[in-house]
């Protein structure tokens, strides 16, 4: 039963649990037969597959993301986390998905100055400092319909995240970052966080939406190729996601390489940032 101690975040839960319940003879999602599975493979085989692409070639040519997965982009502080998130967010934006971003860190003005930046190419400073000319400032008037929505999360959990994210009617959400987001009740942070992996896992499974989670990396992920093993403060995030980019910058050096990656290969991803324009582009081979 809910009561008055019950939180105001647990209720989405607590809801979900009691539909579980109630719809347990009335589900659409019931056992399927390996031979129905084969008809309907073989029925939509002329159909090519629809990745939710990210906007860059090199990510894309092996990154094959589809509703439901969870995509973890970790990284030290200033290795771009931030930025590639909302550059990949405004990409999927622009393909027409409903993308929904929660700041737990960050406040919604300052990302979007950020986003500015990016899309414009234009120096952080110039955009900080709002010494843009009017006919720069013209040419992100397409922004204005893009289906992508930003708003803070700061001292919220998973259930609070899930239940605005079907209020929105999310494909696609970015949760940034994991390490900062609320779970009540865990005794230690170790748990908090392989608890809330597995929050943000379930919810992407049982919606369908696309979840992209930042994460930090432990102190000794300093050096210029961090591994999944550097992932900070639970090693649960590793096995939850269905595919992981780690990021680190090394002074002149930039290091990005997808680390896990159920649908391709891992490897360099081919990625270099921009600090100053706050924009990721694809290496160029020589």
């Amino acid at each position: 039963a809910v009561d008055a101690a019950s939180a105001f975040d647990d209720l989405p839960d607590l809801y979900q649990q009691m539909g579980q319940a109630l719809d347990i003879h009335t589900e659409k999602n019931d056992f399927q037969s390996v031979g129905d599975l084969l008809d309907d493979y073989i029925r939509h085989l002329d159909e090519k597959p629809k990745y939710i692409r990210t906007g860059l070639s090199k990510l894309d040519e092996n990154l094959h993301l589809v509703p439901g997965n969870y995509f973890v982009i970790g990284g030290r502080p200033s290795a771009g986390k931030t930025a590639l998130s909302l550059q990949l967010a405004a990409g999927m934006a622009k393909q027409g998905k409903r993308v929904c971003y929660f700041s737990l860190e960050t406040d919604p003005a300052t990302l979007q100055a950020r986003l500015i930046a990016n899309q414009l190419y234009a120096p952080l400073s110039a955009v900080k400092n709002k010494t843009l000319s009017m006919n720069e400032l013209d040419r992100l008037a397409d922004m204005k319909r893009w289906p992508l929505y930003i708003r803070s999360a700061a001292g919220k959990g998973v259930a609070w995240i899930k239940a605005q994210a079907l209020r929105m009617k999310a494909d696609i959400i970015f949760v940034d970052y994991l390490q900062l987001i609320h779970e009540r009740g865990s005794s230690d942070r170790y748990n908090a966080i392989t608890e809330i992996s597995i929050a943000l896992h379930e919810l992407a499974q049982t919606t369908g939406i696309l979840v992209v989670a930042l994460a930090q990396l432990n102190r000794n992920a300093a050096r210029a190729e961090p591994s999944n093993a550097d992932l900070r403060e639970s090693g649960q995030i590793e096995q939850d996601a269905d595919a992981i980019l780690l990021l680190s910058a090394d002074g002149d050096t930039y290091f990005s390489r997808l680390t896990k990656n159920k649908e391709g290969r891992v490897g360099n991803a081919g990625l270099e940032f921009d600090k100053m324009t706050q924009r990721f582009t694809c290496v160029t081979a020589n």
